[in-house]
């Protein structure tokens, strides 16, 4: 069976799984990808509750590898259903993150979506557990944040974001609004004031504002400016302004750093606030002639700081000239009656 992902589960793995349903014994199959195959890696015995057994599952984990796991389940509100564990650690390889998480539907698909109550998603250790289960699966919005922490539940509602249950794929993000630390502010007016040329801001998700990350008068031109744009694996802010070839005045760049080894809080945070931010700057007195988003290095060239070339007008369109009708009451001919 062949999928979009060009991902397939082996007629080995399908077997083992249609075995494991009739067989009560079995609590799980630990699955993996290899080269384009889901294959089994390990098949576990119940040896508990499904609380306890799902907690045991982290000695079958490494804290950098990917890993899925279809666990049965057996309380009460699931007798005999499956549930689709992903396990993919935030310090993983990019690679192998995309690739898990573009498999996940091949693995339901070829097992049977009918067979899964739901999926649980653990980005960390901690995550594999009975409480994390019940968050993402068993539970409703509302009595799932009741379970969270304060601090939870004031991020949930500050983002207004859908908690999703790991079923549906209903989930959105509205912009953020985090304000300027006084650092960050003064270092932006001294942008506009032109005592410096590059800031750099970062979202401290602890206190929720953007504070100051770099500030300075750049010297060494694009190559300086790029080294202190596209590093580390954490997003950030940039503010850039430069004398441009062909330019009457110095051209502002606001560049979103966002690296794909970025954590997924991180990512989205950082998207949700950007334009705030740059809202904020504007507020402030910054122009931003240019706004760019990036990934790595390779995606920031010099030619992008240029300023925008002016649209050129378009000609006007001829006029389409309509050919006369023939004469006579709303271009009708009279046709002359032959006597009979």
């Amino acid at each position: 069976m062949s999928h979009a992902s060009g991902i397939v589960a082996s007629p080995e793995l399908v077997s083992e799984f249609a075995k494991a349903k009739d067989d009560a014994s079995v609590r799980f199959i630990q699955v993996a990808v290899e080269g384009t195959v889901l294959v089994s890696k390990r098949v576990g015995p119940k040896e508990a509750d499904t609380a306890a057994d799902l907690q045991g599952l982290k000695k079958h984990l490494e804290p950098t590898t990917p890993s899925f796991i279809v666990l049965r389940l057996d309380d009460a509100e699931a007798p005999g259903d499956w549930l689709l564990v992903m396990f993919v650690p935030d310090e993983g390889k990019v690679r192998e993150k995309m690739l898990y998480a573009s498999s996940r539907d091949a693995l339901k698909r070829d097992l049977g979506y009918s067979c899964f109550k739901g999926e649980m998603h653990a980005s960390d250790m901690e995550e594999v557990s009975y409480e994390r289960y019940q968050q993402q699966v068993l539970v409703s919005d509302t009595d799932r944040l009741s379970l969270m922490s304060e601090k939870e539940r004031m991020l949930a509602k500050e983002l207004n974001t859908h908690v999703d249950t790991g079923i549906s794929k209903s989930s959105y993000v509205h912009s953020v609004q985090l304000p300027l630390t006084p650092e960050a502010e003064s270092a932006i007016k001294a942008f506009v004031a032109k005592s410096a040329n590059f800031v750099r801001l970062k979202a401290d998700t602890a206190k929720e504002v953007i504070d100051l990350d770099d500030s300075q008068t750049l010297q060494g031109g694009f190559a300086r400016f790029k080294g202190l744009v596209c590093v580390g694996e954490e997003p950030r802010y940039c503010l850039y302004s430069h004398e441009a070839e062909g330019a009457a005045s110095p051209v502002t760049v606001f560049v979103f750093f966002c690296p794909e080894g970025a954590k997924v809080r991180e990512k989205m945070l950082y998207s949700t606030a950007k334009a705030a931010c740059i809202g904020l700057a504007e507020q402030l007195g910054v122009t931003v002639d240019k706004k760019l988003e990036v990934r790595d290095s390779s995606d920031l060239t010099e030619a992008e700081l240029q300023p925008s070339e002016p649209a050129a007008a378009e000609p006007a369109a001829p006029a389409i000239s309509r050919p006369r009708g023939p004469g006579g009451k709303r271009g009708l001919t009279k046709v002359p009656v032959v006597p009979q």
